[in-house]
């Protein structure tokens, strides 16, 4: 065993007064007196006993040189087989993910994890130093570098569990980076060991762990709910929920709407066989989703038992035809809900400066110079402008490629369009050409765009389409509604209220921490620090020796007072 101050053991020299003080013998006096009958009455038999005569001084004596002994102990500090007397510096990693909140460990996870690194955070000396790093989806510095305890008490209070599993990679490389700053340093993460994504073997070595959670965990959770609105019909929606157990649970599934129930679903739910189900309704306002878990009889975390999703409220998009009357491009606007329509014409009756919030259509005319707004669709235009040159008209043409994926063509089949006329384009820079054609001979049967521009948030968009209404078949007459409405879709103001991340599959799954009994995810237990006499969950030695000696020297009292040990 080592020691802190091992000069302190020189005190032991004060053994040599105290016990000179014992072999002092006090020269009696002899007084007389009338008898002795009444004293030898008082004094027991065993205070004549020759042998207790000669050793009882003897034990007053020892005890009085143990708790010398015990108290040069507690001054030199012993150390640990573990420790050492250089100063140590100890990375302190807390994982704050939202599997710490299970209650199969007394009173939860989070309190047998704060519990642990308060211990360790007690057990730090004068001259040791520690770092506490809260590990959740990013690692966050709680407590910079500092030998004070009562600023790592402070930092801890302000820790807590997030919504979500931890992300351990990245805790673990601050760890080891802060580690390579510091001589003689530990790195200590404290954890349930269920993390999302599993960390490279290469992080987890010269690390310590301290497992939380010992019960085998049953838990139920959701793990997914979420709502959006049809492409197709903007007014309808779905719901979309997902819930999975870690075992054998039977539970109720409570979904409302705007705080009123719309479904209520019996579950019996088995380990990997996760429970789904879609709801369909129509509403063009705002919507608050809530589905809840109940009537579980175990449930060891509650974290995934509710779940929220919202759909923002469908505006009206005003579009503003730039074009005369047109039967049938009137009546393809008119189908479209929540489409506010406004034609201008002639041309020269076009403001000046463009509303940013409208949708422009233009069809037998171009925009005007310099006119540049925000959204506009341009039908077969017969110049050059923004959207590249104008190479004259071709013949018929086969629609040959098209972007399906694109937001904007999404329901939109060109496959057996036909088309009579079609204009021929070279487009601008940056343009995407969306749909594109094989021309006939007067355009020497080479490839064409169709439809082409630029369609993305946070940019203008403009669509130019490279032929009239009355140049195609019925088959894109059927088509050109769905495009039009997938324009006026794409203008919806984007939510802006996100519900809260639910904590995931790997969170319900509640796996039991690693080194207790039972596989887990995580790594093997390293060999942790710990004894009755000292480590990273104990007092240290020296304090130990003090208690004993203060609890010594009270009953070494007592007895000499008593005549014991006189």
């Amino acid at each position: 065993m080592n020691f802190l101050w091992p000069l302190a053991w020189g005190l032991g020299a004060l053994a040599l007064p105290v016990i000179a003080l014992y072999l002092i013998r006090t020269r009696l006096q002899r007084k007389p007196v009338s008898t002795l009958l009444f004293w030898e009455h008082l004094t027991p038999q065993v205070y004549n006993h020759s042998l207790w005569r000669k050793l009882r001084r003897w034990v007053s004596l020892a005890l009085q040189l143990l708790f010398l002994l015990l108290l040069v102990l507690a001054i030199a500090q012993p150390l640990a087989a573990w420790q050492t007397a250089k100063p140590a510096a100890v990375i302190l990693v807390l994982d704050t993910s939202v599997t710490m909140t299970a209650a199969d460990a007394a009173p939860s996870r989070w309190e047998a994890a704060l519990q642990t690194v308060r211990r360790r955070v007690a057990h730090l000396r004068l001259f040791d130093e520690a770092i506490l790093v809260a590990a959740g989806e990013a690692p966050r510095v709680l407590c910079p570098w500092t030998r004070s305890k009562p600023a790592l008490e402070r930092a801890l209070k302000t820790a807590a569990p997030g919504g979500t599993v931890s992300d351990m990679r990245g805790a673990l490389a601050l760890a080891h980076h802060l580690a390579a700053q510091r001589k003689n340093s530990e790195i200590l993460l404290v954890s349930d060991g269920v993390w999302e994504p599993e960390p490279a073997p290469e992080a987890l070595k010269e690390v310590h762990f301290q497992w939380v959670g010992a019960k085998e965990p049953v838990n139920a959770g959701i793990t997914l709910f979420t709502a959006r609105r049809s492409l197709a019909a903007p007014g309808e929606y779905q719901v979309i929920g997902r819930v999975a157990a870690s075992a054998p649970v039977e539970a109720e599934l409570e979904v409302r709407a705007d705080g009123a129930l719309i479904d209520v679903q019996k579950l019996k739910l088995e380990p990997g066989k996760p429970w789904r189900k879609t709801w369909e309704g129509s509403a063009t306002g705002a919507v608050r989703f809530e589905a809840r878990l109940t009537e579980m009889k175990r449930d060891d975390l509650a974290a995934d038992n509710v779940a929220q999703a919202s759909l923002p409220a469908l505006h009206p998009v005003p579009v503003e035809v730039v074009a005369p009357p047109h039967a049938f491009l009137d009546a393809a606007l008119e189908a479209l809900p929540l489409v506010e329509t406004h034609r201008t014409w002639p041309l020269t009756a076009l403001p000046a400066a463009p509303d940013p919030s409208r949708l422009y259509l233009f069809y037998g005319c171009v925009p005007p110079e310099g006119f540049q707004p925000s959204a506009m669709l341009v039908i077969n235009p017969q110049a050059d402008g923004p959207w590249g040159k104008y190479d004259g008209p071709l013949d018929s043409a086969l629609v040959s490629e098209t972007l399906r994926d694109e937001p904007i063509l999404r329901f939109v089949s060109l496959d057996n369009v036909r088309l009579d006329k079609v204009s021929g384009y070279t487009p601008a820079p940056g343009a995407t050409l969306f749909a594109q054609y094989l021309a006939g001979e007067s355009g020497g049967h080479a490839e064409k765009p169709l439809l082409f521009g630029q369609w993305k948030a946070g940019a203008p968009r403009w669509l130019v389409q490279a032929f009239g209404l009355e140049d195609s078949d019925f088959v894109y007459r059927t088509a050109f509604p769905v495009l039009l409405a997938n324009l006026v879709q794409s203008l919806q103001p984007e939510e802006t209220e996100k519900a809260p991340p639910l904590p995931g599959s790997v969170a319900t799954q509640l796996k039991r921490a690693p080194g207790t009994g039972a596989p887990a995810s995580g790594p093997s237990e390293a060999p942790a620090r710990s004894g009755w006499l000292g480590g990273a969950s104990s007092l240290p030695v020296w304090w130990w020796a003090l208690v004993a000696g203060a609890l010594w020297l009270p009953l070494e009292w007592a007895l000499f007072h008593r005549r014991i040990t006189e």
